[in-house]
């Protein structure tokens, strides 16, 4: 072999050890992207947990709408204070959840003066 083979042969050995090199850094970098990825994936499992917990299971009446007043979710407190049980993102029924609503002070407060959007 002479010397330019050899240094051909050196060049390659050279690029396959740094490929390999690279490659590894990539699958470190990938197993900690991953592990990341579950670490949040696990997290935000918890924290779904606990606001679940939170909205079906507390002791008050929960419910949310989007901002053209259509229910998207609500507990059973919510159903039980209002008498009915909606369907959750029905579009053909704008619900505001009370039927009468109140101030802190007692008293009547007209649909709208509510502090909400208008359903």
């Amino acid at each position: 072999m002479n010397s330019i083979e050899q240094k051909q042969m050196r060049d390659m050995n050279e690029a396959l050890i740094r490929s390999s090199v690279h490659q590894q850094e990539l699958t470190e970098q990938a197993d900690k992207a991953r592990d990341r990825a579950e670490s949040l994936a696990s997290s935000l499992r918890k924290s779904e947990q606990r606001y679940r917990m939170l909205f079906d299971l507390g002791p008050v009446a929960v419910y949310s709408c989007d901002t053209s007043g259509v229910i998207q979710e609500f507990n059973r407190h919510a159903a039980e204070l209002w008498g009915r049980t909606p369907k959750s993102g029905d579009t053909d029924e704008l619900f505001c959840g009370s039927f009468k609503m109140f101030r802190a002070d007692g008293t009547y407060m007209p649909h709208d003066n509510a502090p909400w959007p208008r359903c």
